[in-house]
């Protein structure tokens, strides 16, 4: 069986939970939060805009992105275990290669 989201969803691998700090310290169980980012599995082919041109999704199946953290549900698909299926609107943006990118500051 496999998953095909459908319109602007896409399906993310949630990496974990921040189960302990930077600086090693270990959060309780009660205290954790869920990680914003997670890797993409599946994209949806994308929106038709207004023109009734399909618009592709900015992101593909193996790139990081972080998401917001209230957006998206949790599904638990078969096969595959526990994912989030988010509209791509509330993924914020995708990692990218150091080469690749160009960060500008004003």
């Amino acid at each position: 069986m496999s998953f095909q989201p459908l319109n602007n969803n896409v399906l993310v691998n949630r990496r974990g939970s921040a189960g302990e700090t930077e600086g090693g310290i270990i959060i309780p169980e009660h205290a954790k939060q869920l990680e914003l980012r997670g890797v993409v599995e599946a994209v949806g082919p994308g929106l038709v805009g207004p023109n009734g041109v399909r618009v592709a999704p900015g992101c593909k199946p193996g790139d990081m992105v972080i998401f917001s953290r209230h957006g998206g549900t949790d599904v638990n698909i078969p096969g595959l275990g526990k994912r989030l299926l988010i509209a791509e609107t509330q993924i914020f943006g995708v990692f990218r290669e150091e080469s690749a990118t160009r960060i500008v500051t004003g």
